[in-house]
């Protein structure tokens, strides 16, 4: 089934000055988004087609060829034609980084090494781009998930054509936009008042009820809800976007497991320990400027349970810890708080059932 995507809006940005006391050329709109958009169209329609036939070939090796001789050509228009990447805006470079990121990835699966030279105007391309927007030379979690928006037909932009992977999609979205909810509620929680922070917190408890609900879905429970995707969908997942190292850093596959909004819950409420810290601190590269910026702050920031305990965090009696918490008027937000932490526990059972 062809996907017939629709060519992208691009916003490309051509200012005469910018680049000619340089000596750079100036970058042609129009050949650029004539480049842009056959890209998008072939990664739309043409890249899964490949890829199933590549999965169910039986020693024919032409439907990896042909997969590697159009990804190359792309790339190679792509590095002839956006000479001067720092005048593409964030949607448009982002949009190629997403496309060649897939191609990428899509050799990788099929036993061709990132350092094949076939691949190197494409992973020049890619580094280019990502230095200029700060974000991973592949395809990522913003691209892949959070910024790939349906065509026409309701389909998403994918490696495959399988109806298990549009799922994937929509229900990833879903539950990364349920967490920035339940992230963004607590990060505004402010204990003098604790009126407000108890709603704020509750607010995060059902944000995180529908990431765990969502995530249930992967798990083909019985009923209605049933065969919503593949219970092995998430082993295909990482099959089809490996981990890639280029420029000597290692980048894994997009997934909601790098979604900043969970990285920044377990740092706001107080749940994580120096290596969790460590490991986040390492992560930082996998995310834009916005979202990285929350997560350093985040990281600068006293959590709610160090703020919660006070002078207590420390006592070895419950007694003393509830009765301080009593004189703050915050033994409701405490237990606000527990009801989250509870249910962020749970989602995060979930979650780890389904990636081990």
């Amino acid at each position: 089934m062809e996907q017939h995507c629709e060519p992208t809006s691009l916003g490309l940005e051509t200012k005469r000055n910018d680049y000619e006391h340089l000596g750079a050329p100036r970058l042609d709109k129009h050949m650029a988004r004539s480049v842009c958009d056959d890209l998008e169209a072939w990664t739309c329609n043409s890249l899964c087609v490949l890829n199933e036939k590549i999965i169910r070939s039986s020693g024919d090796n032409s439907p990896l060829q042909q997969l590697i001789r159009e990804g190359a050509e792309l790339a190679e228009q792509c590095h002839a034609v956006l000479t001067n990447v720092s005048r593409l805006d964030q949607k448009t470079g982002l949009g190629v980084v997403g496309n060649l990121g897939m191609f990428v990835s899509s050799c990788v699966r099929h036993g061709i090494a990132v350092s094949d030279p076939r691949l190197s105007s494409t992973l020049e391309v890619l580094s280019a781009l990502a230095a200029v927007h700060q974000h991973p030379p592949r395809e990522s979690l913003y691209t892949y998930v959070l910024y790939n928006e349906p065509n026409l037909e309701g389909r998403f932009k994918s490696f495959t054509q399988t109806e298990d992977e549009q799922q994937f999609i929509r229900l990833t979205k879903i539950a990364v936009g349920a967490s920035n909810s339940a992230r963004d509620a607590v990060a505004r929680v402010d204990l003098s008042n604790p009126q407000e922070a108890e709603a704020l917190l509750r607010a995060a408890k059902l944000a995180m009820t529908q990431y765990k609900t969502t995530l249930v879905h992967f798990l083909r429970p019985s009923g209605l809800e049933a065969a919503l995707v593949s219970p092995d969908v998430f082993y295909d997942h990482f099959r089809q976007f490996p981990s890639l190292e280029i420029g000597g850093i290692k980048y894994g596959p997009p997934s909601a497991a790098y979604a900043g909004s969970i990285m920044e819950l377990d740092l706001r409420l107080g749940l994580t320990d120096p290596f969790q810290r460590q490991h986040t601190q390492a992560r930082l590269a996998y995310f834009l400027a916005p979202e990285r910026q929350l997560l350093e702050q985040a990281l600068q920031t006293p959590p709610l349970l160090s703020n919660l305990l006070g002078d207590s965090m420390e006592d070895p009696y419950p007694k003393a810890v509830r009765q301080q918490l009593i004189e703050r008027n915050l033994l409701g937000v405490a237990a606000e708080f527990i009801n989250v932490c509870d249910e962020f526990a749970a989602a995060s059972s979930v979650h780890g059932g389904l990636i081990r």
